[in-house]
């Protein structure tokens, strides 16, 4: 299952890299149509919203193995013993 959140994470990391690439190559175009240019860092952004979002579902999904295996064992604190108060006569 490790592999499987590995591919995960580096599909949606070609995917955003890419997707951050041609939203700078499109704002610093000065020869697109306007109109087109704004469709498509917005549909660009969009994209990248739910990138984002896969990405941080991934942790909720697939959580770490060592949590995912077994929790850690608790570990009691030992409690200090209190200095016995002399009892009132």
């Amino acid at each position: 299952m490790a592999n499987l959140k590995q591919d995960l994470v580096n599909d949606l990391g070609n995917e955003k890299y890419y997707s951050e690439l041609e939203l700078a190559r499109l704002a610093a175009d000065p020869n697109m149509n306007y109109k087109c240019k704004v469709d498509t860092m917005a549909a660009l952004l969009k994209n990248l919203a739910s990138v984002d979002l896969a990405t941080q579902l991934i942790g909720k999904y697939f959580p770490e193995e060592q949590q995912a295996q077994a929790p850690a064992p608790q570990v009691e604190a030992p409690v200090a013993e209190q200095p016995q108060q002399p009892a009132p006569h």
